[in-house]
């Protein structure tokens, strides 16, 4: 499993910074955790989510 930080320019002039646990190069198969308002995606639902998705073969991206 590889970790990668995409930095990605926001309308605001901003830069934000997403995490990216890629599996395996060729997987065709994302999940994308959305954290809501005070609840990011370390908190246990969003956190046992994405564990899931990657014990099940899927990449996953973290939006913060």
């Amino acid at each position: 499993m590889k970790l990668e930080i995409l930095k990605v320019p926001s309308f605001w002039k901003t830069e934000m910074r997403q995490k990216y646990y890629q599996l395996q190069e060729d997987n065709s198969k994302l999940v994308v955790l959305f954290p809501g308002k005070n609840y990011p995606c370390d908190k246990p639902i969003l956190h046992f989510a994405g564990t899931s998705a990657i014990q099940s073969g899927y990449d996953l991206m973290v939006l913060e």
